[in-house]
């Protein structure tokens, strides 16, 4: 790729033009721990040129009481800030960005809020619910995950809520799957699916990224990949060392040659104003993990507000105007019009 400077003037306007969608935003993954409003989350998220981004609602461990409470937190936060809006289909996206506004899509890193009830998961249809994993590291009754040694798959439980996702139209995100829940849960899916905050094991050995081979199976089937920028996830060691946007377009260039430009997308997984006592939580007191979030995540993303700058990088790394466009929001604008179009539909 050249190496060439692009003129701020003409990064501004490629990314003042794009529809652009954050797939993974843990901000707020804590709340129930921390109940930290972070009141200053909505001028940077303002300042972004967001068009949509996918929020964590519910902790990684919550039944569906819990979910429910943290669903209404939401809709009241959204409610609050005139520049905002739910998203409950793929138009209102593009509302949002028509409109200047930035649309929150709901979603959930664990199906423990459905307990073991299919209809808890129309009932959260309803509250906005649009994205849900299959599993948080850890086996529930859908799944294993990646942090399961035995490296198991999907249950019969899993099948069943797979095909009520697909009906209600709902995306399936694996993220935090086993290689073998990944594989079997892309087979038997009807729709779609994606993983909302991974990269590539090809690129760096980690049990959160996806293999190359799986990676290929996914766009196969019309998924795509949101591409992290955790740390340990961009290079080997990075977790230690810290990253950059370097490190980041390398991902990115990685797995488009791998998969193409067509079926990449961004999920950060970054939180805003992130604490090192947070960043303790949500690495689970693993003394092997730094919890400085400057370390943890790629420094020049560590705030949304500085998105124009991912956007000037890949200009400056090669990428024409309409792929850049693509990158950062129109591959998951397309994917989430597919997998959410069934809508609830009633059941046969």
């Amino acid at each position: 790729m050249t190496v060439a400077q692009i003129a701020p003037e003409r990064v501004q306007s490629v990314h003042d033009a794009a529809v652009i969608i954050d797939c993974r935003d843990p901000t707020f993954l804590l709340y129930r721990q921390t109940r930290d409003e972070k009141v200053d989350y909505w001028d940077t998220i303002a300042q972004s040129g967001l068009s949509a981004i996918v929020v964590d609602v519910p902790w990684t461990e919550d039944g569906f009481r819990e979910a429910s409470l943290n669903f209404a937190a939401w809709h009241e936060r959204i409610a609050a800030h005139p520049g905002t809006m739910l998203v409950r289909q793929a138009s209102d996206i593009t509302a949002a960005k028509d409109q200047g506004r930035v649309g929150f899509v709901l979603s959930s890193q664990t199906p423990t809020i459905i307990e073991n009830d299919l209809l808890l998961l129309r009932a959260l249809y309803e509250q906005g619910l649009r994205v849900m994993e299959m599993t948080y590291q850890k086996a529930n009754l859908l799944a294993d995950g990646c942090g399961d040694p035995r490296g198991g798959g999907l249950t019969a439980f899993g099948k069943q809520a797979i095909a009520e996702m697909n009906r209600l139209g709902i995306a399936i995100d694996l993220s935090h799957a086993s290689d073998r829940t990944m594989v079997e849960t892309i087979a038997e899916s009807s729709e779609p699916v994606f993983f909302s905050h991974s990269n590539a094991r090809g690129r760096v050995t980690h049990a959160r990224n996806v293999p190359d081979d799986t990676l290929r199976e996914l766009v196969a089937r019309g998924g795509i990949c949101g591409i992290s920028a955790y740390s340990a996830f961009l290079k080997e060691g990075g977790g230690e060392s810290g990253t950059d946007l370097r490190d980041y377009v390398a991902m990115v260039d990685y797995i488009v040659n791998l998969i193409g430009i067509d079926h990449v997308g961004m999920g950060f997984d970054v939180g805003e104003s992130r604490t090192h006592q947070e960043a303790a939580l949500i690495g689970g007191g693993n003394p092997k993990l730094t919890h400085d979030p400057s370390t943890r995540y790629v420094k020049e993303l560590m705030t949304r507000s500085r998105l124009p700058r991912l956007t000037e990088a890949l200009l400056n790394a090669g990428y024409d105007d309409e792929s850049v466009h693509k990158f950062l929001g129109g591959n998951v604008l397309n994917f989430f019009k597919r997998v959410w179009a069934p809508g609830a539909q009633p059941a046969p």
